[in-house]
């Protein structure tokens, strides 16, 4: 039996996607193929995608969910780097700096070759860093806050962000189907869908 562990953050887990993001998608394949009579294949795959996590935080748990599980034959693969990588401007600094990224990176490897020798990486989503400034993130917030009342802030958080991972997304957005599209002032926007 193949054991596949996929750690990360909000992209792994599958926040705001109403499918449950790409490890449930890898899941559902692979369940798929698992119930087939006529296949031997069978596998389990393990969502270990926590919101908010960073390499830090994956390295403080990574032992004891891979210690939990069936290690037979173990794939593991991380999905990690996003929330490293946040920009903070009243420290102006990422999150994790990339030295500290780098170490972290190093440990996770050296952990996981402890337990298997089938280990990958996926990227973190692209981004053109121009588009998004010189607005940070939380000038954003800050703005918003001023707009909306504070017994909707969370409404409000789930309803954008969800817009921005399904619809406004950074490559290519989908303003065909956009509610805002016709106040909206697409900036740095050079393909649509």
């Amino acid at each position: 039996m193949t054991t596949i562990l996929i750690f990360g953050d909000s992209i792994a887990y599958g926040a705001w996607d109403a499918q449950g993001g790409w490890v449930a998608r890898l899941r559902k394949l692979v369940d798929k193929r698992n119930a087939d009579p006529k296949d031997d294949f069978y596998c389990l795959v393990y969502n270990l995608g926590v919101s908010g996590d960073t390499t830090a935080d994956v390295l403080q748990r990574m032992n004891a969910e891979i210690n939990a599980r069936e290690k037979d034959d173990l794939i593991l693969v991380f999905s990690i780097g996003g929330n490293d990588a946040v920009y903070i401007p009243s420290k102006k600094s990422n999150k994790v700096a990339p030295a500290e990224f780098e170490k972290n990176i190093n440990k996770i490897i050296k952990q996981a070759k402890k337990y298997t020798n089938h280990s990958l990486f996926t990227g973190i989503i692209p981004m053109d860093e121009s588009k998004t400034h010189p607005v940070t993130p939380e000038e954003t917030e800050l703005a918003l806050e001023k707009l909306v009342p504070k017994k909707h802030w969370g409404v409000i958080n789930d309803t954008l962000v969800r817009h921005g991972k399904t619809t406004c997304l950074p490559l290519s957005p989908l303003c065909s189907k956009c509610p805002v599209y016709k106040y909206c002032k697409r900036v740095g926007v050079t393909h649509h869908r």
